[in-house]
């Protein structure tokens, strides 16, 4: 164990984890300190606590209406999955969604599924093809830079015919 300089007692200490032997590098760190007393008594065990380092964001994706092709006027739900090998998700992962890619909703926290609406976040209830783009932040904070989407076709028009019977 490489150990620094005794210093002065003080309650807070920004540490960098590179120094001293460690590295800064993701995954779980776990930093010790000793303690003395004026008289020069030292720990016998020195303190220790871990940390996780996650500087990577989360990878997902999104499903419209299990994978339809087709829905017609209302809501639709969404399936929203979320992976990260580091911080994890839950508790605290949040994201954001979209009908055009550049209008958000607020922070939401993360759920598996979620009704939308097409009107809302510069969307519109037209008919034809409906993108929903989704962002993904996990436990400690890392947005995924670019959204996942999937995309569905409204269709609000019922069909027509005519039947012709003994021409």
């Amino acid at each position: 164990v490489n150990w620094s300089d005794w210093e002065a007692f003080a309650e807070d200490k920004a540490w960098d984890l590179s120094q001293y032997g460690g590295n800064s590098g993701d995954g779980e760190k776990t930093v010790s300190a000793r303690f003395k007393d004026a008289l020069g008594h030292q720990m016998t065990t020195p303190a220790s606590d871990t940390i996780t380092v996650d500087t990577i964001p989360p990878t997902g994706m999104i499903v419209i209406n299990e994978g339809a092709a087709v829905t017609g006027p209302g809501d639709v739900t969404l399936s929203l999955s979320v992976s990260d090998d580091r911080s994890g998700v839950e508790p605290g992962g949040q994201m954001v969604l979209s009908n055009n890619g550049t209008t958000w909703s607020p922070f939401l926290p993360y759920v598996a599924s979620r009704g939308w609406t097409f009107d809302v976040y510069d969307g519109n209830n037209d008919e034809g093809i409906k993108t929903v783009y989704v962002k993904f932040m996990d436990a400690a904070g890392n947005w995924m830079q670019d959204a996942v989407s999937d995309v569905i076709e409204l269709d609000k028009t019922g069909p027509t015919g005519t039947i012709l019977i003994n021409n």
